[in-house]
């Protein structure tokens, strides 16, 4: 599930080396089937949350949050050719993932997204 637009959000992560940062912004999109590739020209696809809080180098692989503390996007960065843009993909993702893993994650505690709206 999506979250909805507009609510608060936070990142949290370790930028330049400063441990425990917090920023706060807005859910501003959220992109179903968004691709996307890096410097190793892998192309991706996923459900990325778009967020006008900061990320800096240091923050990806960070939980992004909704308004309840709740994980709803794994932070991925920011397009290089854009300012003020800032990804996440969306948590589904990421329980797709461990349940497609062979069983190294079967005990991993799940994680919830606030709502139930799309």
């Amino acid at each position: 599930m999506a979250p909805p637009l507009r609510p608060p959000d936070t990142v949290i992560g370790h930028p330049k080396g400063y441990l425990w940062s917090l920023t706060q912004g807005i859910v501003a999109q959220v992109r179903p089937n968004h691709r996307w590739s890096y410097a190793d020209n892998i192309p991706r696809m996923a459900t990325a949350i778009q967020t006008q809080a900061p990320v800096n180098p240091g923050n990806s692989g960070g939980p992004l949050l909704d308004e309840g503390g709740r994980i709803i996007g794994v932070v991925v960065g920011a397009p290089t050719d854009g300012e003020g843009m800032f990804f996440a993909v969306a948590v589904e993702h990421v329980r797709d993932l461990l349940g497609r893993s062979e069983g190294n994650h079967r005990d991993a505690p799940a994680m919830t997204v606030s709502g139930g709206r799309e």
